[in-house]
């Protein structure tokens, strides 16, 4: 594609995976944030606000100032064990009160998506159940963004088997839970991961075709899955090209023509696209991003 690549897409970057230490650390997720707000190369910014009432203040002073397009990324406390499909109920209502917490702090800095998925996966036995929890839930946070009156929610399929063993999963079953909440709450869409599709085993075209009609936003990323002694191995968001990784240029420009060919790229809508990734051993953030760029350009001159 010879037409500059921000013409297509609103180009963004997730704040907590780029500096990771900074999840449990609410003084560096501070501390680093500005790095990122104050950057004009990048419009949209993947964050979560930590629980520090006093660094939550000051936080919102800076995204407010920064005038960046936010995508929320729902943040449950650290090693919580409630989720929307545990098989006990007082923990999917807790789970749920978590939430609704979450969507007022989006709120409060006028984020346009936050993201929600499903928590981990119950086990066989309770899948049936799992998709009526699971639908609940989703109406649930529907109707709590509906009363807000701005924002839409976007659901994140994960994998079910290998790293992050959640319950959703497959993008068809994201895609029918989904269009049921849309019967009620028209703020439910999809938002598609290239990595966690590399991890399920999801081809790109399958996802992107089975789920384009409600896509309204994209992850660009990497994962390893082949050698199980990588540090890198699972889910944890490496830097794109590295050892052992699923995903460089090639596999970032099938992603990328494909979104194109369902007309999730397209110029007049101009959708958010982020970049999740970790440095590069022995990089700095900055580092790490000016080589992803790099790689992104090259990636989209074969679109």
């Amino acid at each position: 594609m010879k037409e500059n690549i921000h013409h297509y897409l609103k180009l963004g970057i997730n704040h907590h995976l780029l500096f990771s230490e900074s999840i449990r650390n609410p003084k560096l997720h501070l501390e680093t944030l500005p790095r990122l707000l104050k950057r004009r190369d990048f419009e949209v910014i993947d964050l979560f606000i930590p629980y520090d009432e006093k660094i939550r203040k000051e936080e919102r002073k800076l995204i407010l100032a920064s005038k960046k397009e936010i995508v929320y990324n729902a943040h449950f406390l650290p090693s919580s064990p409630v989720w929307p499909c545990s098989p006990d109920p007082i923990g999917r209502a807790h789970a749920l009160i978590l939430a609704f917490e979450q969507i007022d702090v989006a709120y409060s800095i006028k984020a346009k998506k936050i993201l929600l998925h499903s928590g981990p996966d119950p086990g066989k036995k309770y899948h049936r159940d799992a998709k009526k929890w699971f639908t609940e839930y989703c109406l649930r946070f529907a109707e709590y963004l509906a009363k807000k009156g701005r924002m839409i929610a976007v659901m994140e399929p994960m994998d079910r088997e290998k790293a992050k063993k959640f319950f959703i999963g497959p993008t068809s079953e994201a895609v029918k839970i989904i269009e049921n909440v849309r019967h009620h709450f028209k703020n439910l869409y999809l938002q598609l991961d290239m990595a966690h599709l590399l991890i399920a085993g999801e081809s790109f075209n399958h996802a992107l075709h089975c789920g384009g009609h409600l896509l309204r936003h994209l992850h660009l990323g990497n994962c390893v899955i082949s050698n199980p002694s990588s540090l890198f191995y699972g889910d944890m968001h490496p830097p794109l090209g590295i050892e052992d990784g699923e995903a460089d240029v090639d596999e970032l420009s099938e992603f990328l023509r494909i979104a194109f060919k369902v007309g999730f790229l397209n110029k007049k809508k101009r959708p958010s696209v982020t970049i999740e990734i970790q440095p590069y051993p022995d990089c700095s953030a900055e580092e790490t991003l000016e080589i992803t760029k790099e790689k992104l350009a090259l990636a989209w001159e074969k679109v």
